[in-house]
């Protein structure tokens, strides 16, 4: 009996040994490691390793699933279990199962691609690093819940860049924030997700990739990134605030690869990227948004849209790049935008660009569109450079009439255009110009030259260095005062368009301007000098029309020689007045071209050569008048109107020699009848002037050049004409008058003035500008006599001996 009862009392202490044994393993979290070498099953024993509890795992425990493990499907069977981690460190695991809870601070280490289906719930005391190495991928099938977060959740540490791909919901209160750090990547899927955090996004080149309309989870979390990335792929609109961090180095980025709309407004601390990277989609902010740094906007191509319809403040501003943006609504931001090649920044409201205390710079390959509903003011100063996009312009005009009151600096040769189906509308430029490049001014082929204008006005003269090019279009110099054009000038006709210069009021281009106008078939490049308005300028020259209104009065100071071959006109007759064309430099202008009188018949402006030479070299200048000044010259061949030449002018007709018809001619007392006697033909080789009118020469000079010695009573008619009044001074008819050499007798009838060659021998051609036919003929007369002094010298000292 005693035996059986030690037997018995030493089960009892064996049974009760095991289990008093068994208490303190359990209270110790244990580190219990997966083998799966019996079993899928979690709760069988023979499947791990490190675990107490009969080698199952219990609540406290860590867990690891190795390299090393047979069976890497595992199933968790344990209900309602709460572990300190879960590390999965081999390659191929995939976790299903029943949920469980996380408490640790480092909560999840993965090392190796892997998936879990089962719900995790993370419940740590403070922060929570969820870790994926390198550029492994956890899929997080199942829902994450976080508990009890006071801290933070950030996806990624030192040393772990990897990806959490959370497919399945997200939920819960995460705390301060949800953010990927470290490089490492952080994909929100689920279609459901509610939870809760401040800030939402990237930080310290992290990526936060949004791929359903819940990634940002509760509507109040604030969109943010930190010198990170934040993508959107989901078409959607977010109403969330977003904002980035405090400056750091590195630049914050927001990328959309989808059309997205985030409605909420927008804090900018630190230097943000914004970017649509998919062609044919939209980006749009409509909140505000306080820039206190600096905005970059890009996109794949123009085809990809960055909208800003909401107001910009702060002392930032942006640089926009490879996209199409709008600037929709008034900001007061003052900072400087920079509009880079390939981009198109689009305005349609007064002040999208800004207060006026920064500038927008508009580089070389880039376009800023204004687009306006009415008549438009923008104050906004700019530097523009460049053709822009497709060679619209570095800044164009694309609707309603727009006016740039700022300051325009030129950073170089600059194209400014219009795209416009609006009816008279224009594009004027108040402000004034300056900076040094060539200004080429366009419309868009699809425009008809009634629709579109661009004109220089304001108060304060423009001071750039170079040229206007105006191609196909209206093109108005008309500064109140100052101005407005400040060197030369291309009028350019193009083959769908005519194209004018056209100007108002007084002096508002250089005078030492030159102004090309160049035809294109039949389209027309014109210079238009308004109705009472005076203009002085260099010259012009081209195959275009200069046209002056009633009168009008157009200068031309060149001191050189020039041409135009085009017409001129005057297109209109109210109020009556005379318009002219003046002549003032020393050199010779030559109008080679016709009148057009299509606007008002019979009526053209007229000529006044007030110094130099003038000549009109045409058929077709029958009803230009011509007055001839003191110190000038009225020379050519062809046709003029009614000439008038005062005292100390003079008319020499023809080209050295030639002959020009006149419909009347009026020398005044002290004025020059020159005439060209070179051989016996008339208007080959000696002058004769035609006038179908009256020629008054009464006490005019005869100057005669004559270059050769015509046989004696050889008749030369010089001036024939329907009536002729008046002699030439001292020379009553009959008079004689001797000129190199050679005695004329004068004769006058009622129709002719005729001068005949009596005797006398021409021993040296004058300086009549006659060319290389004077210039042999004075060689010739000074050897003559060179070689007669030569003979009187011999014969001299002959005699003397």
């Amino acid at each position: 009996m005693l035996k059986k009862i030690k037997i018995i009392g030493l089960s009892l202490a064996l049974f009760a040994s095991q289990f008093f044994i068994s208490i303190p393993a359990s209270a110790a979290a244990d580190t219990c490691t997966w083998t799966g070498a019996v079993s899928a099953t979690w709760s069988d024993g023979g499947n791990w390793t490190g675990c107490d509890n009969g080698g199952v795992p219990e609540s406290g425990d860590a867990l690891i699933f190795p390299e090393s493990a047979s069976n890497k499907s595992a199933v968790n069977d344990l209900v309602a279990y709460s572990f300190t981690t879960l590390q999965i460190s081999g390659s191929g695991y995939t976790l299903t199962g029943t949920g469980l809870t996380l408490t640790g601070t480092t909560p999840l280490t993965i090392n190796q691609n892997a998936t879990i289906g089962l719900n995790i719930t993370y419940a740590p005391s403070m922060n929570a690093f969820l870790r994926v190495s390198g550029t492994q991928t956890l899929t997080m099938n199942g829902t994450s819940t976080f508990s009890g977060v006071t801290g933070e959740v950030n996806v990624g540490t030192g040393g772990f860049s990897g990806t959490i791909d959370f497919v399945g919901n997200v939920n819960g209160d995460a705390g301060t924030q949800l953010i990927a750090v470290n490089g490492a990547t952080a994909i929100v899927r689920g279609a459901a997700n509610t939870f809760l955090a401040s800030t939402v996004g990237a930080e310290s080149n992290g990526t936060f990739e949004c791929r359903s309309a819940t990634c940002f989870g509760d509507n109040a979390n604030n969109i943010y990134s930190g010198n990170g990335i934040v993508e959107l792929h989901t078409s959607n609109t977010y109403s969330n605030d977003w904002e980035t961090s405090a400056p750091a180095v590195g630049d914050s980025w927001l990328y959309a690869y989808a059309s997205i709309s985030i409605t909420g407004n927008g804090t900018v601390n630190d230097a943000i990227g914004i970017a649509q990277q998919t062609d044919g989609e939209s980006l749009q902010f409509t909140g505000s948004i306080t820039n206190t740094s600096a905005i970059s906007v890009f996109g794949s191509s123009t085809a990809a849209q960055v909208r800003f319809d909401g107001a910009v403040s702060g002392a930032g501003g942006f640089a926009f790049g490879g996209a199409t943006t709008y600037m929709s609504d008034n900001g007061t931001y003052d900072g400087t935008n920079t509009v880079n090649a390939g981009s198109i920044v689009i305005v349609d409201m007064p002040a999208g660009l800004g207060s006026t205390v920064g500038i927008t710079n508009v580089l070389d390959g880039a376009s800023v569109r204004f687009s306006f509903g009415a008549e438009t003011t923008v104050s906004e100063p700019l530097q523009i450079a460049g053709s822009g996009i497709a060679g619209e312009g570095s800044i164009v005009q694309i609707d309603e009439s727009v006016v740039l009151s700022g300051a325009i600096a030129l950073g170089g040769d600059a194209t400014i255009g219009v795209d416009t189906a609006a009816i008279f509308s224009r594009f004027e430029l108040s402000g004034v110009i300056s900076g040094t490049g060539d200004i080429t001014l366009l419309t868009s082929p699809t425009t008809s030259l009634g629709d579109s204008s661009i004109q220089f006005t304001g108060s304060s003269s423009n001071t750039y260095v170079g040229k206007v090019i105006a191609q196909g279009l209206r093109f108005y110099a008309d500064k109140s005062s100052g101005i407005a054009v400040t060197g030369d000038i291309d009028v350019l006709a193009t083959s769908t368009k005519e194209s004018f210069i056209s100007k108002s009021i007084n002096e508002t281009i250089a005078d030492n301007s030159h102004i090309t106008l160049t035809r294109n078939g039949s389209n027309n490049a014109l210079l238009v000098i308004g109705t009472s308005s005076t203009e002085t300028i260099g010259y012009v020259t081209g195959d275009g029309e200069i046209s002056l209104g009633a009168a009008a009065t157009l200068i031309m100071t060149h001191g050189g020689d020039y041409e135009f071959s085009g017409d001129i006109s005057k297109f209109t007759n109210f109020p009556v007045g005379d318009s002219v064309i003046r002549k003032q430099g020393s050199g010779t202008a030559n109008f080679t071209g016709g009148i057009n009188d299509s606007y008002v018949s019979g009526v053209t402006p007229s000529f006044m050569s007030e110094n130099g030479t003038l000549k009109t070299n045409s058929t077709d200048f029958a009803l230009v008048p011509v007055v001839v000044g003191s110190g000038s010259v009225l020379r050519g061949t062809g046709n003029i109107g009614a000439a008038i030449v005062n005292s100390g002018g003079s008319i020499n007709v023809g080209n050295s020699p030639g002959c020009l018809t006149l419909t009347s001619l009026n020398l005044n007392n002290g004025a020059t009848f020159t005439q060209e006697i070179a051989g016996g033909t008339a208007c080959t080789s000696y002058d004769r002037t035609t006038v179908t009118g009256t020629a008054d020469i009464t006490n005019a000079t005869l100057s005669v050049l004559p270059t050769y010695t015509p046989g004696d009573g050889t008749v030369f008619t010089i001036l024939a004409a329907g009536t002729v009044t008046g002699t030439f001074s001292g020379l009553a008819n009959g008079s004689t008058i001797t000129a190199n050499g050679i005695v004329f007798r004068v004769n006058y009838t009622s129709t002719t003035v005729t001068l005949t060659k009596l005797s006398g021998t021409a021993l040296a051609s004058p300086n009549t500008g006659l060319g290389r036919q004077n210039s042999l003929g004075m060689i010739t007369s000074v050897l003559a006599a060179i070689a007669l002094i030569l003979v009187a010298k011999r014969y001299g000292a002959k005699k003397s001996k």
